[in-house]
């Protein structure tokens, strides 16, 4: 390849100097090969070219190619974040190539396991804030996993989570349906009390009851006043 200054005359350029041009270069890449006169971390397939000074560059499968026909030593394989995977037969061991760590597939570390800590604890879902699971709320994210979902940490509504926090309805006591919650809380879609007592579905009361009728308990509010039937 011509280099300086050129001349051109009767349809051709000359120039001040001639430099052979190198085309056998170690390092370089080709069809997902690389080319070096020595890498012991890649396939080798055979002799590629020859440099200009005479020293043979040989041909190598790089960890996951397929040059040639040859195939890297971890070929088809991939990386996983924190190098936490596993092969399609269910080993744990990686496959190990140029200095990395190779596996047939990855195992997500973002998982659903709950968290007791700082004197509390949480439950992992993967929903979202306003769709808490029943007597649970949220308290933080968790991690995201490998297909972009977002698992969440929850705590139990009347008790402590995993960050120490008192829940909303911390203490309280969970009603069931047919009974009052005495100083109401709701969180979780449940109600809780400081007590919850049973519905009285009476309404008279002993003064109610007319001459000659007499009265008989059956149950009482919380302020203690008795409810029932005159007859």
């Amino acid at each position: 390849t011509g280099s300086g200054a050129s001349c051109t005359s009767g349809g051709k350029t000359f120039y001040e100097t001639c430099l052979v041009k190198e085309t056998c270069i170690e390092g370089s890449w080709t069809g997902g090969g690389y080319v070096s006169a020595y890498y012991p971390n890649f396939t080798y397939i055979r002799p590629y070219c020859t440099t200009q000074t005479g020293k043979v560059l040989n041909l190598y499968a790089t960890c996951t190619s397929n040059t040639e026909g040859v195939l890297g030593r971890c070929y088809g394989k991939r990386q996983c974040p924190g190098n936490v995977g596993q092969q399609n037969n269910g080993s744990t061991t990686a496959c190990n190539c140029d200095g990395q760590k190779w596996f047939d597939k990855c195992s997500d570390t973002c998982n659903l396991n709950g968290s007791n800590a700082n004197g509390g604890s949480c439950g992992a879902y993967q929903t979202s804030p306003s769709a808490a699971p029943k007597g649970y709320y949220y308290v933080k994210d968790k991690c995201t996993t490998s297909n972009g979902e977002v698992v969440r940490y929850f705590g139990l509504c009347n008790g402590t989570d995993c960050e120490g926090n008192k829940g909303p309805c911390y203490g309280k006591t969970q009603c069931s349906s047919g009974t009052i919650a005495v100083d109401p809380c709701t969180c979780g879609n449940y109600t809780y009390g400081s007590s919850c007592v049973v519905k009285c579905p009476y309404e008279q009361t002993a003064v109610d009851c007319k001459a000659g009728q007499s009265f008989t308990q059956r149950c009482k509010d919380n302020a203690g006043t008795w409810y029932g039937e005159c007859k």
